[in-house]
């Protein structure tokens, strides 16, 4: 039982995959999984939000429910140019989770502006409401302003209708159906 090696394809892109007969993909002790873990974009889909951002919101005294919802809104408006219900609209989604289906440079832009306004309210401790929502805005501003640099170097939109499924995989089956599976030589 020893660890392999091989290169394998993902969503059009080749890998090298560590794994461990015992173990499964190595985890713990690896510098490369190290770092990518510290880089990961956390989603609600398993369980955790941008802590950072919520816990600086709430050490300035924002109510969570729906004073929350109108600081994401605005940070939504403010760097897509759409509040999250016009935005999963455009995606066609009804109880889905928004994040869940972003593109990965959505997702990017999302975290830019989440990380910014994060940054800024550790460096000015915003009290209230209306403090944090002006904390808010410029981090997403620095996100709309980043998405407007993409756009003008792509000739194009980054904000996309495009589900999850549609943008990871076009051809609505997994990317890896048609690799084979690895066998040790």
């Amino acid at each position: 039982m020893g660890k392999h090696e091989q290169i394998q394809l993902f969503h059009t892109h080749q890998v090298r995959s560590v794994w461990d007969d015992e173990k499964g993909v190595i985890k713990e002790g690896n510098e490369s999984v190290t770092n990518c873990n510290q880089l990961k974009l956390v989603s609600p889909k398993d369980g955790k939000k941008n802590k950072g951002l919520t816990d600086e919101w709430k050490r300035g005294g924002v109510k969570e429910n729906e004073e929350f919802a109108l600081l994401t809104d605005l940070m939504s408006k403010t760097w897509s140019g759409m509040t999250t219900k016009e935005y999963k609209q455009l995606k066609g989604l009804k109880k889905e989770n928004l994040r869940d289906n972003m593109t990965n440079m959505e997702l990017l832009l999302n975290a830019i502006a989440e990380e910014t306004a994060t940054q800024i309210s550790m460096e000015r401790n915003p009290e209230g409401l209306k403090e944090n929502a002006i904390v808010t805005k410029e981090g997403a501003d620095v996100a709309k302003n980043t998405r407007d640099d993409i756009e003008k170097r792509i000739g194009h939109t980054v904000i996309s209708s495009e589900r999850a499924l549609n943008h990871t995989n076009p051809k609505g089956s997994l990317p890896l159906n048609d690799v084979e599976p690895f066998t040790e030589e």
